[in-house]
């Protein structure tokens, strides 16, 4: 499975991805792993983010309800 560029994974980030998943996954992880993984967590957050701002800003978009009183 081919996986979008991540060129924002430094070292850093490899690293700490390894050692999380490895000890979940209990086998090393190649660099296509690593960056599967990191793809698709920015993927999730990025969903995350977009459904909690739309919460937060739901009420900017309603109208006021036709059954209120005048």
């Amino acid at each position: 499975m081919k996986t979008q560029e991540v060129n924002w994974l430094n070292e850093n980030l490899r690293q700490k991805i390894r050692e999380v998943f490895e000890s979940k996954y209990h086998q090393p992880l190649s660099t296509e792993d690593i960056e599967a993984i990191a793809s698709n967590l920015a993927d999730f957050m990025g969903i995350v983010l977009k459904f909690k701002w739309r919460q937060k800003n739901a009420n900017l978009h309603t109208y006021p309800s036709s059954t209120q009183a005048n």
